[in-house]
């Protein structure tokens, strides 16, 4: 993975973060296998995101926790706008798709 990858991953999960709504970026994973991967070097560091790419085209998938009450379907389209906005500034790329995943919803304390 380039500097240029990475920063893309920052992006994307910075502007995901940044959304009222989005609590927490979440692990894809249980901890045991993200612990497996970052000691073997598969680990991007950056939690919560992934990118592929198909063809000239990249995909992002976003995996998060949300606060209790939020009408995720409204969220999700607010997420996928904005994200792909932050990554088209960033990227000569196509971005293709912008995924959401949520992983659960954090109760207010």
């Amino acid at each position: 993975m380039n500097d240029t990858d990475m920063e893309l991953l920052r992006t994307a999960q910075e502007t995901c973060l940044s959304c009222e709504g989005v609590t927490r970026m979440s692990s894809r994973y249980s901890s045991a296998v993200d612990g497996t991967l970052k000691n073997i070097g598969l680990d991007s560091g950056v939690k919560g995101v992934r990118m592929s790419r198909e063809k000239n085209a990249l995909i992002f998938d976003l995996y998060m926790k949300v606060g209790y009450g939020e009408k995720i379907p409204v969220l999700a389209w607010n997420i996928q706008k904005q994200v792909k906005e932050a990554l088209e500034l960033k990227s000569a790329e196509k971005i293709k798709e912008v995924n959401i995943h949520v992983q659960g919803v954090d109760l207010n304390e």
